[in-house]
């Protein structure tokens, strides 16, 4: 959880940079639907949500691998007794 949190604070303050220097900008569907004065919060909160989900998805992925070579290790130790 540690990470996922790291991982959105430092996305958060990309997203800010990113979106003070006019790098990126609300689609505009959203920008009619959020305040003017909103829209630097909405992509800061988006990019930290979505990094967030990101890196989730990424310790998931890595304990899936994980869970499987500790298994395939563990029945190479089995068949060799």
């Amino acid at each position: 959880m540690a990470c996922s949190a790291l991982t959105a604070v430092l996305a958060g303050i990309v997203g800010y940079v990113a979106a003070v220097r006019g790098w990126v900008w609300l689609v505009p569907q959203l920008a009619e639907r959020v305040p003017k004065e909103k829209h630097v919060a909405f992509l800061i909160d988006l990019w930290a949500h979505s990094a967030s989900y990101f890196a989730g998805f990424v310790g998931g992925v890595v304990l899936i691998v994980l869970v499987i070579l500790a298994r395939q290790r563990a029945s190479l130790v089995e068949e060799n007794r």
